[in-house]
């Protein structure tokens, strides 16, 4: 299955400078979540995108949810846009931020 979202362009552009810098953003706290972008699949399956803050600079973690609880997480990963896929009981759940 593949979902797609439509993000906020100048916001995106704004994250991955953050991210591409290796420098934390400022006035977000060390390992905080400051953006998340949600997907929901049918079958109670749920993906979130999140960039979080660290000391050594942002970066994206990329969970995939099953009613709430935690199913899939892929490697950390530095490019906001783009597609994120996860595999879970046989299937593959995609993700695309664009």
């Amino acid at each position: 299955m593949k979902k797609s979202l439509k993000i906020n362009r100048a916001i995106s552009k704004k994250l991955q400078k953050w991210i591409d810098s290796n420098q934390p953003i400022p006035d977000a706290g060390d390992d905080e979540v400051v953006m998340t972008y949600t997907l929901h699949f049918p079958d109670k399956i749920e993906a979130d995108i999140k960039v979080c803050n660290s000391d050594n600079g942002p970066w994206i973690d990329a969970v995939l949810f099953e009613d709430g609880s935690e199913v899939c997480v892929l490697e950390p990963g530095y490019k906001i846009l783009g597609e994120y896929n996860f595999e879970y009981m046989g299937k593959d759940y995609i993700v695309v931020l664009k």
